[in-house]
């Protein structure tokens, strides 16, 4: 099944103690569909809290799973905020489409030309490192840094824009730029940094004045306020409760953004192209594709656009993008043909990226069935 969560122990051991099937009869609504998905999930001890955002067209419908703190009963609601991890990549990619249609930067400008002085970023042969490439993952630069420390729960804190800057003078590209996709969390990073510095701000502000606020997205952002951080859900890794990434600035384009559900099932929208939408030429090129197919520990993809990943399920073109914090996991993906989008945000990370992802794109598969059996009553 592509794409598809490759089979991995956590599934198979929920699906063998669900039974799966169980002699259930096939759902036929979507609050059915969504709870044979979910609901295990949080039953089995997989999940702490899910919820899901599903979008058909722009009509809504909302689903809640779990606790907001383990033991106390207290629901997840649509305006509880969640960290998104590396969906803000999506984010991230759609600030730096808006600002190369309003010509204020090119895709494939050298990083180096965002940089202060005196900083080097590394080159192999005749190719440099673009803007592009570090929003399809083609930059030659690794997942993190070299120089993080990555075994702990929050490598981020602490993590300037010297030692980044200390990271590129000292790494030795294995390839030139644009030839092979490697995910990376370091070229997120300091593709928000230039977004960032060629706005004359920083990323958080560069990236609200142009995504969050024309997209009204008030709920959204690195830095909560008093009554967001009210709203926000406690992170669990398993059953452990943890503290929110606390990400500098040099890093925060790959996976700072919080968010609760209604504002991603907006952004969600503005992606399918529901509705009028400031961003609508920029939503549409982050989704073209600049790279080939690419393979991960949990799925394989057809492709890569800028910020997205690209691929086809079930004879559907789809979009979408997962992403993980220790505490939190999170999925949006949608069929811009049919208008049909999903959301799923989780407040644990057991198996960062994996169950959202699968609850996502099994909610998108069970949108197609439960359409065309009634379009072929209608027919």
């Amino acid at each position: 099944m592509r794409p598809g969560l490759r089979t991995f122990a956590a599934w198979v051991a929920v699906a063998a103690l669900l039974g799966c099937d169980g002699g259930r009869p096939a759902p036929t609504t979507l609050a059915e569909a969504v709870d044979d998905i979910v609901a295990p999930h949080v039953a089995l001890g997989a999940n702490v809290g899910i919820v899901v955002g599903v979008s058909q067209a722009g009509q809504r419908s909302t689903f809640s799973y779990g606790e907001r703190r383990l033991g106390t009963g207290e629901p997840l609601t649509a305006d509880t905020i969640f960290e998104i991890g590396s969906v803000t990549k999506a984010f991230t990619a759609v600030a730096l489409a808006q600002m190369h249609l309003r010509g204020e930067l090119g895709l494939d400008d050298p990083l180096q030309d965002f940089l202060p002085p005196g900083v080097r970023v590394p080159t192999r042969g005749e190719g440099v490192i673009t803007l592009r490439h570090l929003a399809n993952h083609t930059s030659g630069l690794p997942r993190q840094p070299t120089n993080m420390d990555t075994d702990r729960d929050d490598p981020y804190a602490g993590y300037t824009e010297e030692r980044m800057f200390g990271f590129l003078g000292g790494y030795a590209l294995p390839r030139e730029p644009g030839r092979e996709f490697e995910y990376s969390n370091a070229g997120y990073g300091l593709l928000g940094y230039a977004l960032g510095a060629r706005h004359g701000t920083d990323f958080e502000t560069a990236l609200r004045a142009r995504v969050l606020d024309p997209l009204g997205l008030t709920h959204t952002s690195v830095t909560l306020t008093e009554a967001q951080r009210a709203r926000l859900a406690q992170g669990y890794h398993g059953n452990r409760a943890v503290e929110p990434l606390r990400m500098e600035g040099i890093t925060q384009g790959g996976g700072a953004l919080k968010s609760d559900l209604d504002d991603m099932l907006t952004f969600l929208d503005a992606a399918m192209g529901v509705g009028p939408s400031p961003l609508e030429d920029a939503m549409r090129l982050t989704q073209e594709q600049t790279f080939g197919s690419f393979d991960t520990v949990y799925f394989q993809v057809d492709g890569v656009g800028l910020g997205w990943n690209l691929d086809v399920q079930d004879g559907a073109p789809i979009v979408f993008k997962n992403g993980g914090n220790i505490g939190f996991t999170a999925f949006i993906g949608f069929d811009r043909e049919r208008q049909h989008g999903v959301v799923v945000l989780a407040n644990s990370s057991l198996n960062p990226d994996a169950f959202t992802t699968f609850i996502g794109l099994e909610v998108l598969k069970k949108l197609r069935e439960l359409e065309e059996p009634a379009a072929g009553r209608s027919r």
